[in-house]
């Protein structure tokens, strides 16, 4: 580290442990003093920067720092080595000063002191711009020094006023609080309002508030900013990082996005964002071909819920709307708003994959094979999607849209639940309904008959609460295509109506559904339900007619069982009779010969 010497205004470089310093923070001017300049003791005298210089040597004297650390001069910036390496450390620095002196140019010497308000030094230059930030985040201790170096306070001191202009937590000026005890919504909202001279130096000037580093490429333009939430995203399962809201003119130019923000100007918000963490939850990650694995809620309506929420209300989570442009890949639609969902729990989360980042006049399809061929579902209202079969097609969502390559060869179910009193069926609870309305099965697939040719099938079934797994286990493929079905449930038809385009040499293949009520299908189901009353009553009489059956048994063997213990009685008392005759015969017979 290159320190200035307070005494002799040279250079002194530590290599490694650097002794007790001052370090400035202010904004740049004109005619600053550079490194070049500042070892040519004619050259430096002749530039204006050089008062801040000397009058910051001197106060750190006068303070009793022999060093001091002045980022105009103290970087070689024409080392790109030094330059990366500096910036890099820059936060540390700032963090391990033994004081830092701010220096306010613009804070007329007017000022009525002590400093009671905001207004009074909201208007400088110095909280506009993107380096200060972390050079009031970082440094224990502050003081602030107007125009002619006139002390204005202390950090601890105007805390609260800082926090007024800033919107930072007097607990993070303070170091009462960590800054990775608060979002990254929430930090990036800090610097939503700053502005840097090089586009790059908006992502450089926050590495050290996010903890990560990387090299700097000057001429890559806003890329460095999609290089930091990258590096970010590497570091934490923070899901306000996705939690940005586009402009509404920039939404209107390119209303197709990706996952990351353009600049910090996106995450300007007057809540704050909390994110919360589940074991429920996968990680999110960097993939290849800039794109990012994203863990989420997801729901029919195309909305994606990220795990944070907004402001003080954690009943609801904060989301954004999103297409499924193809397996399973989403961009975000309607990029300037946030969508506040009510929060469920237990919540089932997902695996989807998002663009990193993209600027879309309109959605682009993927140039696969998954494309190329495409089944959709349109369901009506009274209709919602339950759950689909197999498992692995459990990505399927509100755009209804599955590949027929997937089809082929395979079965697929779609559990529905028909909402009974828009389809007015209202009766008969006992004919396939649950709580929340009738449980429908429609199973679908494919016969590949040619490289470009399916025939497909379709057929719907009624089930009961529970069953859709098994049921569709058990589906047979019926022996011809089914290109128009209906199915008769209590009051309801669902009608389903396939159609089949051929656009480009794709083939798309659509199902509709429709839910009516009409007196037929009444009839029938009171058909139904006579059949159903009559099949009770047959199993009634048939559970009686057995119950005289077992009676009669049960009186024959009663009978058998008296006749038996008569018997055993009989015995009892026959035997010992039988006894004293004989004895008396025997007697008689022996005294005849005797």
């Amino acid at each position: 580290m290159r320190l200035i010497n307070t005494s002799t205004l040279e250079f002194v470089w530590f290599p490694k442990v650097a002794p007790p310093y001052a370090i400035l923070s202010h904004t740049w001017g004109p005619d600053e003093v550079t490194f070049a300049d500042f070892t040519n003791l004619s050259t430096r005298a002749t530039k204006s920067g050089f008062a801040k210089i000397k009058r910051t040597c001197e106060q750190a004297l006068k303070d009793g720092f022999s060093y001091a650390w002045i980022d105009t001069c103290c970087i070689n910036k024409e080392s790109s080595s030094e330059l990366s390496e500096a910036i890099n450390s820059m936060f540390r620095w700032y963090r391990d000063a033994a004081i830092c002196y701010a220096y306010l140019e613009d804070a007329s010497e007017k000022i009525k002191l002590p400093i009671a308000s905001s207004s009074s030094i909201s208007h400088c230059r110095w909280f506009t711009r993107g380096w200060t930030l972390q050079e009031l985040l970082a440094p224990k201790e502050i003081i602030f020094f107007g125009a002619k170096w006139t002390t204005m306070g202390r950090k601890t001191e105007l805390k609260e006023i800082l926090e007024q202009i800033t919107g930072i937590p007097c607990a993070i000026l303070t170091g009462d609080m960590r800054l990775d005890q608060t979002s990254i919504a929430n930090r990036m909202n800090w610097a939503a309002k700053r502005e840097t001279t090089r586009e790059e130096d908006i992502a450089y000037c926050l590495m050290g508030i996010f903890d990560v580093n990387m090299p700097m490429i000057y001429g890559e333009g806003r890329n460095a900013f999609t290089r930091l939430q990258e590096e970010i995203l590497k570091q934490t399962q923070d899901d306000s990082l996705f939690a940005w809201r586009a402009s509404e003119e920039s939404a209107s130019e390119t209303p197709y996005r990706g996952l990351f923000a353009s600049s910090p100007k996106e995450f300007a918000s007057e809540v704050t964002t909390t994110p919360f963490f589940t074991s429920r939850a996968g990680a999110s990650t960097l993939l290849g071909n800039g794109r990012i694995s994203l863990s989420c809620a997801l729901y029919q309506d195309g909305f994606i819920g990220l795990k944070c929420f907004q402001g003080t209300e954690l009943s609801t989570v904060v989301g954004i709307q999103a297409i499924n442009t193809g397996s399973n890949h989403y961009i975000r639609s309607n990029p300037s708003q946030l969508v506040l969902k009510s929060h469920q729990y237990p919540v089932a989360f997902h695996t989807v994959v998002f663009d990193k980042f993209v600027e879309m006049k309109e959605p682009r399809s993927l140039s696969d094979i998954y494309q190329h061929n495409e089944f959709t579902l349109a369901l009506p209202p009274e209709i919602s999607l339950v759950a689909v079969y197999p498992k692995e097609y459990t990505g399927f969502q509100e755009k209804m849209r599955l590949p027929i390559t997937h089809l082929v060869g395979k079965k697929v179910a779609f559990h529905m639940e028909v909402d009974r009193e828009a389809s007015g069926a209202d009766v008969f609870q006992e004919i396939g309904w649950n709580d929340k309305g009738t449980a429908v099965l429609l199973v679908l697939w494919a016969e590949h008959l040619s490289t470009r040719s399916f025939t497909y099938y379709f057929d719907l079934l009624a089930v009961n609460a529970g069953d859709a797994e098994s049921e569709f286990i058990d589906v047979e493929r019926p022996a011809e295509a089914l290109w128009e079905k209906e199915t008769a449930i209590a009051w309801s038809t669902i009608c389903a109506t396939g159609t089949h385009t051929i656009v480009s040499g794709h083939q798309i293949f659509s199902l509709q559904l429709s839910v009516s009520a009409n007196a037929d299908v009444k009839n029938s189901a009171i058909d139904v339900q006579k059949e159903m009353e009559k099949a009770e009553k047959e199993r009634e009489e048939t559970e009686r007619e057995r119950e005289r059956e077992r009676e009669r048994e049960r009186d024959a063997k009663n009978a058998r069982e008296f006749k038996k213990g008569v018997a055993q009685i009989v015995v009892i008392l026959v035997t010992p009779i039988l006894g004293i005759a004989f004895s008396i015969a025997l007697v008689t017979v022996l005294s005849k010969y005797a």
